[in-house]
């Protein structure tokens, strides 16, 4: 069986197929571009809602740090809960917006993809619902998260005090938790996003899923490594080399116009961003491959063939003796007939 190459068939299926790379960018950017409107209202109407006295104007245009830092405790002393509410009513519309958004695209994403790498397999018919609890599950677990880095900032905390400050202390320890809670949340979500790929498939339920992506890992577990461990480097790649072009202008922002820093930036981002969620599309392709692979029915080895042997007919007793182990006695000479001459006698025979 040839060696399989799941990179390049991840790479080969979004670059001779691209309607696929574009429906996976339209679901992302679409949900993307409605979170980025939500926040900005949400954030517009909170803004709306501060009461801002002569006062405060007074202070804040002297520019002076601690005129303006009181006056800003000012203006925003009693919004917290407005902030709070406001907070929640996001959180919540964009969490059902993106279980729902997220199990469409995924779906039909993957759909192609099975197509595209396993022809003869027939994705099944109704997978929105597990797809759906899979997303529910990864909402949950990214709220827990949210929920682990806030604790990592309170626990750290504990280690110091007014007596005796230790701010580096307290900054690695919140490092060390941060680094632990982000850990976590990334390996359960990586399997999660991985189960999408068999309900899709085979039409698992939500934990059976979840099951069969970690059995898949558990028996290719060099390969599904390679896998997200080439793509990872390349990620990584293109995210310093976005970062290093975004720096330029930064740089020169004094020097250039606002208006075309902040349009190159923009540019920048927004291939970065697309060429992220290439890399993803091309990793997802990447494990079906993995897993039509892991499916295929292994085939025998084959045997090789024997050397062609030719048998006579006077050659049986010989093969027959030598099978047996004994040796055939040679058989003695036939005697030669008498001379015959013109006129002679024959010999008697003795």
């Amino acid at each position: 069986m040839p060696k399989p190459t799941p990179i390049r068939d991840g790479f080969s299926a979004t670059w001779r197929q691209p309607s696929i790379f574009f429906a996976e960018l339209s679901w992302r950017w679409s949900f993307g571009g409605a979170a980025v409107l939500l926040g900005f209202l949400a954030l517009y109407e909170y803004l709306h809602t501060l009461y801002v006295t002569r006062g405060d104007l007074l202070l804040l245009r002297t520019n002076h740090p601690a005129l303006v830092s009181q006056a800003l405790a000012h203006v925003f002393r009693g919004s917290g809960p407005r902030l709070v509410a406001a907070t929640l009513v996001l959180v919540i519309t964009l969490s059902i917006l993106w279980i729902i958004i997220a199990a469409l695209g995924r779906a039909a994403v993957l759909r192609a993809l099975i197509a595209r790498l396993a022809p003869d397999v027939t994705p099944a018919p109704r997978p929105l619902k597990p797809l759906f609890g899979l997303n529910f599950l990864r909402v949950a677990l990214a709220l827990a998260g949210l929920v682990g880095i806030f604790g990592s900032t309170i626990i750290a905390g504990f280690l110091t005090s007014p007596k005796t400050p230790r701010p580096g202390l307290v900054f690695l320890a919140f490092l060390a938790l941060a680094g632990c809670v982000f850990l976590a949340w990334s390996t359960v979500n990586w399997y999660l996003s991985l189960g999408a790929l068999f309900a899709v498939r085979d039409g698992k339920d939500t934990f059976a899923a979840l099951d069969a992506a970690t059995d898949l890992c558990r028996r290719r577990s060099g390969t599904v490594s390679g896998v997200s461990f080439g793509f990872g480097i390349l990620h990584l790649v293109a995210f310093f080399i976005g970062t290093s072009i975004v720096a330029f202008p930064l740089s020169l922002a004094n020097l250039l116009p606002p208006g075309f820093t902040f349009t190159l930036v923009a540019i920048v981002t927004l291939v970065y961003f697309a060429l992220a969620d290439w890399f993803y599309l091309a990793r997802l392709a990447a494990y079906v491959s993995v897993v039509e692979w892991d499916h295929r029915p292994l085939e025998p080895a084959p045997q090789p063939m024997p050397p062609p042997t030719t048998r006579f007919e006077d050659d049986e007793p010989l093969f027959a003796a030598l099978g047996s182990g004994a040796v055939p006695e040679p058989e003695p000479p036939a005697p030669e007939p008498p001379l015959a001459f013109p006129g002679a006698e024959p010999l008697p025979q003795s």
